[in-house]
């Protein structure tokens, strides 16, 4: 009882400071501005390390198509296009709601998507015939914390869709268990001659990443600092030569 009495104080409490990303429908990442609202994940200055080392990778590696998992506003994506030159991009997200803000800021950076509605990369393996280029990069800003797990969050986080934080109860690494694993199925399926998976990962979850990356065969991989320099991005590559 004490607990559910603290939770509610709590929640009552913080009321008052709902997001001024929220009331004023504008955030700001990677020195741009973009809407949002209630539908779709407050972005993190963290985040911004994803970006960057995805822009490495493409202007590096020549890549032509990119795709982002679980897309929420679309800022991963217009971040990155709106820097390198890439022929295909395509955002996929469980989320119809937060599919209509990303489209909302395609239209506003008047840049041409495709947009699907799927869990993870699932829609790829269905009876539609797609088909891709050679280079593919793969971006992915799950929710990777345990499921109501509020330790070491902002207050902000009682305001977001909880699908954009919270998932399983162990590890909050499940999602990307799965991700990682269609990711190497993806790899089989399209055989592309080069293809990267960038995730931003929980500050806690390097070790669960290694053991499952190298379970399943994947020798080339790295992981990147990120704003506060914690090694959370992680990086799996494939070439094949």
């Amino acid at each position: 009882m004490k607990i559910r009495i603290k939770k509610i104080v709590w929640l009552i409490k913080t009321e008052k400071d709902y997001p001024e990303e929220y009331k004023n429908k504008e955030v700001e990442f990677f020195y741009r501005k973009f809407f949002i609202n209630k539908n779709v994940l407050i972005p993190r200055l963290e985040t911004e390390s994803l970006v960057r080392e995805t822009i490495k990778i493409v202007k590096e590696n020549n890549i032509s198509t990119l795709i982002d998992v679980w897309t929420w506003s679309w800022i991963i994506p217009i971040s990155i296009w709106l820097e390198v030159p890439l022929k295909r991009i395509i955002a996929i997200d469980i989320s119809r709601k937060a599919l209509n803000v990303a489209k909302k800021n395609a239209t506003n950076f008047n840049l041409n998507i495709e947009f699907y509605k799927s869990f993870l990369l699932f829609v790829f393996f269905k009876k539609e015939h797609f088909k891709f280029d050679s280079s593919v990069v793969i971006t992915a800003n799950l929710p990777y914390v345990r499921e109501w797990d509020t330790t070491n969050l902002g207050k902000d986080v009682i305001f977001e869709p909880k699908k954009a934080i919270f998932w399983w109860k162990v590890t909050g690494f499940e999602l990307y268990e799965q991700l990682i694993l269609l990711f190497f199925d993806f790899i089989n399926f399209f055989k592309p001659k080069v293809i990267f998976l960038v995730c931003e990962i929980g500050f806690d979850q390097k070790e669960l990443a290694i053991k499952l990356v190298e379970k399943i065969w994947f020798k080339d991989y790295y992981f990147v600092k990120d704003t506060s320099w914690v090694e959370r991005i992680l990086v799996i590559k494939w070439i094949i030569s």
